[in-house]
């Protein structure tokens, strides 16, 4: 029976609801890019949903990469779905730490983390290195506090560091090393933007790593590694730890504590710096490269990244600029071989080379004409 009025027992209510300006969900077409960036993982494929999370991952333009850059800004104005590789020339570097007291003499393209792992790192690649190869890295500073021997606890260097403020408490002892009966194990570290290159503030706070410990088998409460190398490397948008802290001269010896990357045992070692000057140091990052030109492997090197359907998803592969002919017919050809005989499910999206589109000196008058 309806029921037209209020009725104190259960009922069923039929409603009526129009559904007609509800507007479908269509899924956004995903396109895939490799380009020139001057910042973020090399080699590797990374989702992109607009342009703030394209300068977020992989920075802002520069002169060397505008071209890449507002390639891919372009097209996520139309869909918020882009795979984008960043690919780097055989001139692009790493910043690593240099000053008068951490001298680096050498500098490696390490343009993603597995690269980093497989690499060999000493002292003359620094003892703070960039995350990824650019000139961006260039404006990056650490500093870091520690403990020394005779530091009552590791106050004395903490009272005297410029980023005290940034800590609830001086480094000292952590937990896991006290439970071992060891001491002085704890180091604050400090991202800073030097220059200002990166946030447009210089002197700008990046990121703190507060209560890390020099001791390789530290851990967490969770279980987690609390290495200061461990944790960096997972944690930091930014650096890398390279090689232990060298003090007056660029010898591996002269590390700023004897037992730092020993792990902590039952005989209660002591982790102290060797003295007040190493405790709490600033280095700034240099001599970090940037990509000028990507050359045709390096292009063709990315879209690799893209043959595997099951692998990624793409309704399009975007070829990026070309300045001449040469270099465009390769790069065109590789895309649509990728496209008709490995994906078969996506398409290709060209345009002529710039050489063919962009003149000047005389002709550049008769198309003016």
């Amino acid at each position: 029976m309806a029921l037209f009025t209020p009725s104190a027992s259960p009922a069923v209510t039929v409603k009526e609801i129009d559904l007609t300006g509800v507007v479908p969900n269509v899924q956004t077409s995903t396109g895939a890019f490799v380009g020139n960036f001057g910042w973020g993982p090399v080699g590797e494929v990374t989702l992109v949903s607009d342009e703030s999370g394209l300068v977020s991952r992989f920075s802002a333009p520069t002169d060397a990469n505008t071209v890449d850059f507002h390639s891919a800004a372009y097209f996520l104005r139309y869909s918020n779905s882009l795979q984008v590789v960043r690919e780097v020339d055989s001139d692009a570097k790493n910043s690593y730490a240099v000053n008068s007291n951490l001298i680096g003499t050498s500098a490696q393209s390490l343009g993603n983390l597995e690269a980093f792992e497989n690499a060999t790192i000493t002292d003359s690649d620094g003892s703070f290195i960039a995350k990824y190869p650019g000139e961006l890295g260039n404006s990056l500073q650490v500093s870091y506090c520690a403990v020394v021997d005779s530091d009552n606890g590791g106050s004395v260097a903490f009272n005297n560091w410029t980023y005290k403020d940034k800590f609830d408490a001086h480094p000292s002892t952590s937990k896991f090393v006290s439970d071992l009966g060891g001491k002085n194990d704890e180091l604050h570290v400090v991202v800073v933007d030097e220059d200002g290159a990166i946030t447009g503030t210089a002197g700008e706070v990046l990121e703190t790593f507060p209560f890390l410990s020099v001791a390789k088998n530290a851990k967490k409460s969770d279980g987690t590694s609390n290495y200061y190398k461990d944790v960096l490397k997972l944690q930091s948008q930014w650096i890398y730890a390279g090689d232990f802290f060298i003090g007056d001269s660029a010898s591996v010896s002269d590390v700023a504590g004897s037992n730092w990357g020993n792990n902590a045992t039952t005989t209660g070692e002591d982790f102290h710096a060797s003295g007040p000057s190493i405790a709490a140091q600033t280095v700034s990052l240099k001599l970090g490269v940037s990509s000028s030109t990507l050359g045709t492997d390096d292009i063709l090197r990315g879209f690799d990244k893209f043959e595997d359907k099951d692998a990624v998803e793409v309704d399009f592969l975007i070829a990026p600029e070309s300045l001449t002919d040469t270099p465009a017919t390769t790069v065109v050809n590789d895309l649509i071989s990728t496209a008709s005989s490995l994906r078969k499910d996506c398409v290709v999206v060209a345009s002529p080379s710039r050489a063919a589109v962009v003149t000047t000196g005389t002709n550049a008058a008769v198309l003016t004409c």
